[in-house]
């Protein structure tokens, strides 16, 4: 009987979780279908267009569909499109709420006039799929859920004063000009998750980008003015929310005024003309690797670059840059690839200022990797270069800046000029006599001249010139010990020195040393000057 009860109980639940699961399933299979519009013919207007995107679908918002599929329509231009939606986009107007996802697939757009849409907030994704002849131009829109674009003929697409709250992706399209955005904010925000069972995006992309641009076909423009991305700081180094713009063609490439708070990953990217980066901000890192552009060309600020910005992806798809530990020979080559490519930029176009500091940057990742090696491996060379580098680096921050060895040489020469105060030679035979008449005057003008006629204030007299005196000969035993400091400093000998003592030796290591600083600053000059 318990048995019976059991095995009842048992086949009960498992049909229950059947029709769930098959409940479940039916659901999310229906949920994901396409809501279509039909039109009595094939031929539609951009304003008919754009009433269709904002029409409340009520099959859409029961759920009973996923999306708003338009497909295998014309668009052309017509009359109402000039009275409403020109009119609209010079002249403003209300916000026009999109509240559906919406999809367009296989539209052949007007080959003569422009799409032009103004206050256009798009509650779900937008993407355009398989249509062709699109020239666009969207101003003061905003994206809710993204903007997908893919195996679409365009010629040109503008974004003004747009903002993507959920990313843009244009992958596998061809275009003839150019896309442009300007004044445009793009963001993610990593807390909010879609709570709807369909959405094309994720389906298609599994998860949201913060943009992602890929092109393989013609190269076209690609400009940034006055744009934002942003992404919060603790979401920064996962890959989905980085610029990417990898493995692309482009004619110009430019960033002008626009602020990155994220990384960018211009890696395999090749470009034909210019590529600009100025005016702007990268609080992230740039991935270069395999990027290829015009030196002459290229307009780069190395104040937007600069702090071991420049990285690699490790095989583990981690971020390295010049703080890293380069553990093999191959990262290494990499990352001083991609220094190599900004400095040939700025020396060929004979900004020497930017170019030393970017020399500069390069040099100390290289001593980090000397350093790392010899830790791994003890070998003299090896520690040998170390040095080198690491003297060289504080010296003349490696041949960049002869200014800094000057300033290193005073320190020099006043460490062993407070020696030579400390412990001094013997006075010259001259000075001592000097020395001697000065004291024995002052004594004599206190015996018999002063101090006969006004006790007091012969006192004071004495006393005031005594001290001048003092301080006197303190100043020239201070330029006594500058003055030897500095033409030892500048002279390897001078033969059978006239000192004895220590100040002896000291004298013949200053000399070493003087020489040793004046040779490299000497070749840090040459160098700079030769450049």
């Amino acid at each position: 009987m318990k048995k019976n009860i059991f095995f009842s109980l048992t086949f009960w639940f498992f049909s229950c979780c059947c029709w769930l699961i098959a409940n479940f399933l039916a659901t999310a299979q229906d949920s994901h279908r396409a809501y279509t519009v039909q039109f009595d013919k094939p031929q539609i207007s951009f304003t008919t267009l754009i009433q269709t995107f904002k029409q409340k679908q009520p099959d859409i918002e029961n759920g009973k569909f996923g999306w708003l599929y338009l497909s295998n329509l014309a668009v052309r231009y017509d009359k109402a499109d000039q009275e409403g939606m020109d009119k609209r986009f010079k002249n403003g107007g209300e916000v026009w709420f999109v509240p559906h996802d919406v999809m367009l697939g296989n539209i052949d757009f007007d080959e003569t006039y422009w799409l032009v849409l103004r206050n256009m907030h798009f509650q779900g994704l937008l993407k355009i799929g398989s249509s062709k002849n699109l020239k666009v131009i969207f101003k003061d829109c905003v994206f809710e859920k993204g903007f997908k674009m893919n195996a679409t003929q365009a010629n040109f697409m503008r974004f003004e004063g747009c903002k993507f709250l959920n990313g843009f992706m244009y992958q596998y399209n061809t275009l003839s000009e150019d896309i442009t955005f300007e004044h445009c904010k793009f963001s993610i925000n990593v807390l909010v998750k879609d709570s709807k069972k369909y959405s094309v995006f994720n389906r298609y992309d599994i998860e949201n980008h913060l943009f992602e641009l890929l092109n393989k076909t013609e190269p076209f423009d690609l400009n940034f003015r006055h744009c934002t991305f942003s992404v919060p700081p603790t979401s920064q180094h996962l890959p989905k929310y980085h610029v990417n713009i990898t493995q692309s063609n482009f004619k110009n490439l430019r960033f002008d005024s626009t602020q990155i708070h994220t990384n960018i990953n211009l890696s395999a990217t090749t470009i034909e003309n210019e590529f600009q980066f100025e005016d702007g901000l990268l609080d992230g890192k740039i991935i270069i690797d395999a990027f290829s552009i015009n030196p002459q060309n290229a307009r780069l600020q190395w104040s937007i670059l600069e702090g071991h910005k420049i990285s690699v992806f490790d095989a583990k798809h981690q971020l390295l840059n010049g703080k890293s530990t380069i553990r093999t020979e191959k990262l290494y080559n990499r990352l001083i690839g991609c220094y190599s490519t900004f400095y040939q930029v700025f020396k060929s176009q004979g900004n020497r200022f930017y170019a030393n500091r970017a020399y500069v940057e390069w040099k100390n990742v290289e001593t980090n990797y000397l350093r790392y090696s010899f830790e791994q491996e003890t070998n003299a060379q090896i520690y040998f270069i170390l040095l080198m580098n690491i003297f060289l680096r504080d010296f003349c921050s490696y041949g960049t800046d002869p200014l800094q060895s000057i300033y290193l040489s005073v320190v020099v020469i006043l460490l062993f000029a407070s020696f030579y105060f400390l412990f001094p030679p013997p006075m010259s035979p001259h000075r001592l006599r000097r020395k001697d008449l000065i004291m024995n005057w002052l004594q004599l003008s206190k015996e018999k001249i002063i101090l006969q006629q006004h006790p007091k204030l012969a006192l004071l007299v004495y006393s005031t010139a005594k001290g001048l005196a003092y301080i006197f000969f303190l100043l020239l035993r201070i330029l006594d010990a500058l003055a030897l400091s500095l033409n030892v400093f500048s002279t390897l000998g001078f033969g059978e020195l006239p000192i004895n003592g220590a100040v002896r030796y000291l004298t013949i290591l200053e000399g070493f040393v003087g020489w040793f600083l004046l040779s490299i600053f000497s070749v840090c000059l040459i160098s700079q000057v030769i450049q």
